[in-house]
């Protein structure tokens, strides 16, 4: 589905960001419910770099652009055995909620309200 946006073929109004690295992808960001206050957020990183930050440059940037936007925040979940991926989004500052689907973790990143 990725390749397709970035080839121009996919019509679903979902926001997407690559990283690509010696001409292959290796991690995408993805943004959808963009019309509410706070959308949704999806990520890949290829399995040889995780670890190694793209992650955090990604979900930085989908929150930039959020924030810029004035969003509330990020919504997003992950099955409850990625543990990896629980320990990037918590240290990227999203709160687990809770179970979503009874297998996914359900975060959300919330934008500070500025006086």
């Amino acid at each position: 589905t990725a390749l397709r946006y970035f080839d121009g073929q996919d019509p679903t109004p979902t926001l997407r960001w690559l990283a690509e690295a010696e001409g292959r992808m290796v991690g995408y960001v993805f943004l959808w419910d963009l019309h509410t206050a706070i959308p949704w957020l999806g990520i890949a990183v290829a399995d040889d770099l995780k670890g190694q930050g793209l992650g955090t440059r990604l979900i930085e940037t989908a929150k930039d652009y959020c924030r810029d936007q004035g969003k509330g925040g990020i919504l997003l979940t992950t099955h409850y055995a990625n543990t990896r991926g629980q320990a990037l989004y918590g240290g990227r500052g999203f709160e687990r909620l809770g179970l979503f689907d009874a297998s996914e973790m359900l975060y959300l990143y919330r934008f500070k309200q500025q006086p």
